[in-house]
């Protein structure tokens, strides 16, 4: 039985593609989140789920 390589060999040329299709793919992920971060923001908006910030500081004793 052959033990499974754990390396894989690949071009340089198909090695930059794919760490620029990461990276595009991280900043993609990044933009879906803060999408989902301002719904989120709006939903607590319509359901009235807001503190002032002067009282947010005093929360937190700033």
């Amino acid at each position: 039985m052959k033990s499974a390589q754990s390396n894989v060999k690949a071009p340089r040329h198909e090695y930059v593609r794919l760490k620029k299709l990461d990276k595009q793919f991280g900043a993609f992920l990044s933009y879906a989140a803060h999408l989902l971060d301002i719904e989120k923001a709006r939903e607590d908006v319509r359901e009235g789920r807001l503190i002032s910030q002067t009282a947010l500081f005093r929360r937190l004793k700033v």
